[in-house]
């Protein structure tokens, strides 16, 4: 059996020590109790960006089968995580690719329900509508119509069987199925009595997986719902606010923002991040204008935040501490009538304004200038 070694710099002398690998099993740390629960938390472990939905739940029709982990990716594509501890065993790439097929035949509104289930279980309460404007802000297209055109399997493990491994090379190169391997090799540093892991995309071969023409994609079978026009005179009115805003803030404006409008139930949304950091994207720290048409409560308002996702926050290595710092500061912003809210995993301040574009302006660059200081004091 191959060995692998982490190293270790001492720095008095700049010498190496090496960390030797060890068995999940010999530690006993448990395939569904710690593995699992790691993968829940941080699954930028897998190599990606990825939504958990599902974890160990039965809900097809006919069969009481339960994949390990269900998640969404940034394009909206299903993926089924399948896990083993220190060996995958020969036939885990059947089972996962059935769960895919299965999975395959879920409309919009099957997968929102399985979301609901996953998170009255083992988190908070969601209901239908604010699921929905989580894939929309999770998702790249900003289309709730791009979810489940596709499905792809992660596989994880310590080590692959060859019978494993050498099937999922030909679904790859064969087929073209989305596929992966994902080795999490376990260390222990006795003198620091410390455990790491080191995760390893094995298949496909990194890189390879850009070079590989996509399959094309099937129609969506879903209910329709957030399949607006993507530019339009709301994607227009978002742009000429954003070149407006350049006057107001130059520098400190974001420079990434979305490519047009997403659309919500009842408004319409575009968000804004900075570049060249780990923290702030689309996903995980952004500030944002919400424009409600027809909304009892904001009707004809627009709505300024700056939100934060606080697993994704730490999935990416924000400390605790430095979370738990940023929301006592956004909590103490009261003098410009910001009001700080928590709704599960996500966090920020908001205030809601008459759509004037001169007080949208007015109240987007005080929400900049009284965060991004704070922000940057945490996270850099």
């Amino acid at each position: 059996m191959k060995s692998n070694n982490l190293y270790r710099i001492i720095e008095e002398n700049k010498s190496l020590m090496a960390i030797k690998e060890i068995e999940f099993s010999t530690f006993n740390f448990k395939e569904r109790y710690d593995i699992q629960e790691w993968v829940e938390s941080y699954p930028a472990i897998l190599g990606e960006e990825l939504l958990i939905i599902s974890k160990e739940n039965s809900f097809f029709g006919s069969t009481r089968e339960r994949p390990d982990l269900v998640a969404i990716d940034k394009n909206g594509n299903i993926v089924v995580v399948e896990l083993k501890r220190d060996d995958s065993g020969r036939n885990l790439e059947w089972q996962a690719i059935k769960y895919a097929s299965y999975l395959s035949r879920f409309t919009f509104n099957d997968i929102v329900n399985m979301t609901e289930k996953y998170f009255s279980k083992y988190k908070d309460e969601m209901s239908p509508e604010y699921i929905k404007q989580m894939f929309q802000e999770f998702i790249d297209e900003d289309n709730l119509s791009d979810i489940n055109q596709k499905q792809r399997i992660i596989l994880v493990s310590h080590r692959f069987a060859k019978e494993v491994t050498s099937a999922v090379n030909w679904l790859i190169n064969e087929y073209d199925i989305d596929i992966k391997c994902v080795q999490l090799i376990p260390f222990y540093d006795k003198d620091k009595q410390s455990y790491y892991i080191q995760s390893t995309t094995i298949l496909p071969v990194p890189g390879i997986e850009d070079l590989l023409i996509s399959a094309a994609q099937k129609p969506f079978k879903g209910d329709g719902l957030g399949s607006g026009k993507k530019y339009d005179e709301i994607s227009a009115y978002f742009e000429e606010l954003y070149e407006q805003l350049k006057d107001e803030l130059g520098s400190t404006l974001p420079d990434k923002k979305s490519r047009w409008a997403g659309v919500g139930n009842n408004f319409r949304y575009f968000n804004l991040w900075y570049q060249n950091n780990d923290f702030w994207d689309n996903w995980g720290l952004s500030y944002r204008m919400w424009l409600y048409d027809n909304h009892s409560e904001y009707k004809s308002n627009m709505v300024i935040r700056l939100e934060g996702n606080s697993n994704h926050l730490l999935s990416k290595g924000l400390t605790e501490s430095a979370l738990q710092n940023i929301k006592i500061k956004l909590k103490a912003i009261e003098e410009y009538n910001f009001k700080y809210y928590e709704r599960n995993i996500s966090f920020g301040i908001e205030k809601v304004i008459t759509n004037d574009k001169q007080l949208i302006l007015t109240a987007f660059n005080e929400l900049v200038a009284i965060t991004k200081p704070l922000i940057d004091a945490e996270i850099e």
